[in-house]
């Protein structure tokens, strides 16, 4: 029987001993990828993850990383003639202006018009605005909205009520009925010049319209280009990520992920939107949805960042002072909008970001 308890208590202190040597490994390999990552990172890539409050991250690297490019410059970019009226025809609606209508005072399809309103459900205020100008018709607002504008007078109150689609995105209002409260306050017509040399010359250093034509096809030419370019780099962006495997702390990432949701907020209130009513009209998704894209972005963001930074080191690739002050200047920086932290390492990380992916497509 002593035999046998030694044996079972061997045996016990053997799985005991595989499992601490185990966790031991896992424990020394976290240190050690701690460790190769703070020593293997380019210290711009390190500084702007500081400033994003990201301090604990790990990764390994999966294949070689050499990346296949485009060559943009031999590329052909073809320009419609229907791109280049749909340019000049916002190109002459942009020049145009507002003229208020003096000889009536009844809402028609097609007016532009300036109001004021409130919107209630059940009986609480949920959206509204004041002087905001809209033409009648031109699904600016909801189509039953503007459809409660035709025949308004002008300075004169209306209230009607709206049901609220049961297809609509924001299911917190779908297959409700709104109060609205309406104000019209003016009533105009856009002037919109006709297109001639004299347009031309008044607005542009060009002669003709000729001349104006050709502008346009340049024009449209260089910014398909440059949008080659972007979604190029965006796909090399997405080559590199997929050659590593990147960990980053969770409680760093989510606290990333709500700045994200944040600035989404702030864009909505300089809107005039409520957010949701920002998540379901502008960016055309539910609000769950919204949260799980906040995450990723800021994921893919911060990840992308740690592999350049991981790169720029293996590879000796840094920046210059030189070649941010030439960076700066292509992109009208000043130093003023440098003058906090924060701005000056999202600046240095931007041009080592590019610097890298010049240096990767040349090999």
């Amino acid at each position: 029987m002593k035999i046998v308890k030694i044996i079972k208590t061997r045996k016990w202190l053997c799985y005991f001993s595989i499992i601490i040597v185990v966790l031991g490994a896992i424990l020394g390999w976290k240190l050690l990828k701690t460790k190769y990552v703070y020593k293997n990172i380019n210290s711009y890539a390190k500084q702007y993850l500081e400033n994003l409050n990201i301090k604990e991250f790990y990764f390994v690297q999966k294949r070689d990383y050499d990346l296949k490019t485009i060559n943009i410059e031999n590329s052909t970019i073809i320009v419609t003639d229907k791109e280049i009226e749909e340019y000049i025809n916002t190109d002459l609606e942009s020049s145009g202006y507002f003229i208020e209508i003096q000889d009536r005072d009844i809402v028609k399809e097609g007016d532009f018009v300036t109001v004021d309103y409130q919107i209630y459900l059940d009986n609480e205020l949920v959206n509204q605005g004041k002087q905001e100008t809209l033409k009648v018709g031109a699904d600016y607002f909801s189509e039953e909205f503007e459809k409660a504008l035709l025949g308004a007078k002008i300075d004169e109150n209306y209230t009607t009520t709206i049901k609220v689609p049961i297809s609509d995105n924001n299911k917190q209002y779908a297959g409700k009925t709104e109060q609205v409260n309406i104000l019209v306050t003016s009533i105009k017509y856009k002037y919109v010049p006709k297109l001639n040399d004299e347009f031309v010359r008044k607005n542009y250093d060009l002669y003709t319209v000729a001349d104006y034509y050709d502008y346009v096809k340049k024009k449209l030419t260089e910014n398909k280009k440059n949008q080659k370019i972007v979604d190029e780099k965006k796909r090399q962006i997405m080559e590199l990520l997929d050659a590593f495997d990147v960990e980053i702390n969770y409680e760093e990432l989510s606290n990333y992920a709500i700045s994200k949701y944040e600035d989404y907020k702030k864009m909505a209130e300089e809107m005039s939107m409520d957010l949701e009513e920002f998540v379901n009209q502008i960016l055309g998704t539910s609000m769950e949805e919204f949260y799980d894209n906040c995450f990723d972005e800021a994921e893919q963001e911060l990840k992308k960042i740690i592999v350049v930074g991981v790169i720029a080191k293996k590879e000796g690739i840094d920046v210059s002072s030189g070649e941010m002050e030439e960076y700066m200047k292509e992109n009208e920086i000043s130093k003023q909008e440098l003058e906090n932290e924060f701005a000056q390492a999202a600046l240095n990380y931007k041009v080592l970001e590019e610097k890298v992916l010049v240096y990767l497509t040349s090999l």
